[in-house]
């Protein structure tokens, strides 16, 4: 009877493991964002950089990667490259350390969340659908998703790992979707005159800048969901005619 239930134990162990490693990835950015240390942390840093100039370029992708890596919201370093770098410099800093950090945390998705079990959906007709979708039309979906100011940017390097997503794809797909909200938050910080204010998050946010983020969010939620809606019903009907024509 315990060699019967030794599968299921192990099944179990590996869904306890997922569920405390995804609690772990939510929860860790805002525990650290309200702690007062870590905020000095922040404030010694960009003290630091502004202090290097750009000789201190390599030492902002380092800690733009450890904080994608640690799920922090990518506002943080966006910002923190606007007040350091300025408007120009910081935009074209922070779009190319975007990309850098969100593809080592698309490569750590890859590898650590293969702790988690593979649903059963995957093994069924939609889900087969699902994955021809994403292996098809990967790029062009990714870059609408990246495009939403909405989303949840920080967790979907690890979410985008996880699928049969090509490396090459979610760079450009990050890189390009991504440019226009990075472009708010380097201004943003630009704006602001205290480093301590930007580690608390309490620069002041322009309207037009909200305005911009809330159009962009509505139109590139309508465009993925049209996407997304004629790709998957394109890969469930060959997905269907691979099986042999729909279930009964």
């Amino acid at each position: 009877m315990l060699r019967a239930l030794r599968p299921d134990l192990r099944s179990l162990g590996k869904r306890a493991r997922g569920v405390a490693l995804l609690a772990v990835v939510v929860l860790l950015p805002l525990a650290a964002l309200k702690s007062p240390r870590f905020r000095d942390l922040l404030v010694e840093l960009m003290v630091e950089l502004r202090a290097r100039g750009l000789a201190g370029v390599p030492w902002f992708y380092c800690a733009q990667t450890a904080a994608a890596l640690l799920a922090m919201p990518t506002w943080l370093m966006n910002g923190i490259a606007g007040y350091v770098y300025g408007l120009s410099a910081g935009l074209v800093i922070a779009a190319v350390g975007v990309t850098l950090a969100s593809t080592c945390a698309f490569f750590a998705g890859r590898g650590i969340f293969r702790v988690l079990p593979r649903p059963e959906f995957t093994e069924t007709r939609a889900g087969r659908a699902i994955e021809r979708l994403v292996a098809r039309d990967g790029l062009k979906i990714t870059l609408l998703v990246r495009a939403t100011p909405v989303m949840p940017q920080n967790l979907l390097h690890f979410v985008f790992g996880t699928t049969a997503l090509k490396p090459w794809q979610h760079a450009v797909a990050t890189g390009v979707g991504m440019l226009p909200m990075n472009a708010v938050h380097v201004y943003v910080g630009s704006l602001v005159k205290s480093a301590t204010d930007l580690a608390a998050d309490k620069q002041d946010k322009p309207l037009g800048a909200l305005v911009f983020m809330g159009l962009a969010s509505v139109v590139a939620i309508a465009l993925v969901s049209r996407v997304a809606k004629r790709s998957l019903a394109r890969a469930i009907a060959e997905e269907e005619a691979v099986d042999g024509g729909p279930p009964p």
